[in-house]
């Protein structure tokens, strides 16, 4: 299995909903080398610009994904920060 076919896969809940969101990995919307996380944005349903950013976090030394990640919530486009962090599952599949 080739990086290109790889699929991340996110699970979480948020303000009671459970949410299960799928990327392709050559899909990612931010992972530079220099940083040990890659992340991967979804609308909030039944918002008008919330935002889920939902990150994979990587091995320090292999530099290589592991299933560890979280969620950081906007509500706003124009935020800087997150209102809050969320932990979420995550696979590869």
């Amino acid at each position: 299995m080739t990086q290109e076919s790889i699929k991340i896969q996110a699970i979480f809940e948020y303000n009671g909903v459970n949410y299960k969101y799928t990327c392709p990995y050559n899909e990612l919307d931010r992972n530079y080398d220099d940083e040990h996380y890659a992340y991967f944005l979804k609308n909030i349903p039944n918002t008008e610009c919330g935002l889920f950013e939902i990150n994979i976090l990587e091995d320090k030394e292999t530099e290589l994904m592991i299933k560890e990640g979280y969620v950081a919530i906007y509500s706003a486009p124009e935020q800087a920060a997150p209102d809050t962090l969320i932990d979420a599952l995550i696979a590869f599949v």
